[in-house]
């Protein structure tokens, strides 16, 4: 059996074909960015850790 790599996993998926596991890709920020967005005013509309 051949098993698919991460690219080829995600366009399965992304066409929505059957594939035999599920890529999991997280966001993750350093704090000084989400700073920096907030001083920016990126982030005005956005809710971080409920706030």
């Amino acid at each position: 059996m051949n098993i698919p790599n991460h690219r080829q996993c995600f366009h399965q998926i992304m066409a929505g074909k059957p594939a035999p596991w599920i890529p999991n890709y997280e966001l993750g920020c350093w704090g000084q960015t989400v700073q920096r967005w907030w001083q920016q005013r990126v982030m005005k509309t956005v809710s971080v850790r409920g706030e």
